[in-house]
């Protein structure tokens, strides 16, 4: 388990993000569950595996082109992703971002096989979602319904093929 990040730590992360400056060394071997990093330029972010519940990530700009940004796996639950900018490719596989924001969130190379998406805001959001990227990934019924009625359109749901999850 990675410590928490201290107030002084804090800190310096803010003076970071005022003159857009990576935060990347900063919070790498820290937990940052809960934090805020709004505005923030995050150039490496990989996050396999861990709890990065309630982060906020609003505005920021994540990632660089040709880099891979892995949150596989990750449970990332009520998180604020709105109008953040993810570069590069973005893995999000079997991850939990179930009553997340991702509102004007552009992430065009994001790979969402297998993850939770129950619950979301995707309002504006650019995302693959019907590519083979998107292949398993769950939503909630509502979203579903909402879609129908915002572009008259019938939407039938088959149950997966377990062969290709």
């Amino acid at each position: 388990m990675k410590p928490k990040l201290s107030s002084a730590q804090r800190d310096e992360i803010r003076i970071h993000i005022k003159n857009g400056v990576d935060i990347s060394p900063l919070i790498n071997n820290y937990s940052i569950a809960g934090e805020d990093f709004t505005g923030a330029v995050i150039k490496t972010f990989n996050r396999p595996d861990e709890d990065i519940s309630g982060v906020v990530l609003a505005n920021t700009v994540i990632g660089e082109d040709g880099q891979v940004n892995n949150l596989n796996r990750a449970i990332a639950m009520n998180c604020n992703f709105r109008r953040s900018t993810w570069k590069g490719d973005t893995w999000f596989r079997k991850a939990n971002l179930s009553y997340t924001s991702m509102r004007d969130m552009f992430a065009p190379y994001s790979d969402l096989r297998g993850t939770n998406l129950c619950h979301c805001d995707f309002c504006g959001a650019i995302i693959q979602i019907i590519t083979p990227r998107g292949i398993g990934a769950k939503f909630s019924d509502d979203f579903f319904k909402e879609f129908e009625k915002q572009f008259n359109v019938e939407i039938i749901r088959k149950k997966p093929n377990a062969s290709h999850l």
